[in-house]
């Protein structure tokens, strides 16, 4: 058996003469994206459905880490064996655990992704508005890859706001912070920021579609 992972990598699959797995994080279609073929983003969203439907195609077994991402494929494949393997994070990584000393709010994430970008607009949009109406003295720091202040100029900004760009480690920075806050609104797969917040003992606040793929269990509730 040959191990694919991503659709990109599965575009190989025509090139093995053995059975093939595909492992799939997300699926485009639940994912807000930009669909116009007139826009760089929008050719590279259609590109990425093609080369999903095709692994979807061509592979003999799909794995997938949620649940809720199985479920799609199994009702659109039915002749293709769909697994579920919950991604899992080795604890000694995140040692030392977060102190959770300081009252910092934060996010971390790739500016330029759909689900991302959202959550970013509906937490400076509504979110922290909401928040500072009980604490005016609360801080907000966002931080990763495009997370600029000039990417987000058509959403209004509110005090307590540190755009803090590229961070060398996610880790040090989730160190950081006394919560996690993530309000997305929709965007399939299992989200490694949110594992890492519990792996290093962070609180994390989000919507059923950030704990997507968590389970329930000592300390988590979903």
């Amino acid at each position: 058996m040959v191990h694919f992972v991503e659709p990109e990598a599965a575009a190989a699959i025509g090139l093995v003469d053995r059975p093939a797995l595909a492992q799939l994080h997300c699926l485009t279609r639940r994912d807000p994206r930009v669909w116009s073929p007139l826009r760089q983003r929008g050719r590279e969203s259609i590109e990425l459905l093609r080369g999903e439907l095709r692994a979807r195609r061509r592979a003999r077994w799909l794995l997938v880490n949620s649940a809720d991402v199985a479920r799609v494929l199994e009702r659109s494949h039915r002749g293709t064996r769909v697994a579920v393997a919950p991604l899992a994070l080795e604890p000694s990584h995140y040692l030392p655990p977060a102190e959770l000393s300081n009252e910092l709010v934060g996010l971390i994430g790739w500016a330029y992704w759909p689900p991302t970008k959202q959550a970013v607009e509906r937490l400076l949009g509504s979110v922290w508005p909401a928040v500072l109406a009980r604490r005016p003295d609360a801080r907000l720091v966002l931080a990763g890859k495009d997370m600029v202040r000039s990417q987000f100029a058509h959403v209004p900004e509110p005090p307590g706001v540190e755009w803090r760009g590229f961070v060398p480690s996610a880790t040090e920075f989730l160190r950081e912070l006394g919560v996690m806050l993530y309000p997305l609104t929709r965007g399939s797969g299992t989200k490694i920021k949110v594992l890492e917040a519990l792996a290093l003992g962070l609180p994390v606040v989000t919507t059923p579609e950030g704990a997507e793929g968590v389970a329930a269990n000592g300390g988590v509730t979903v």
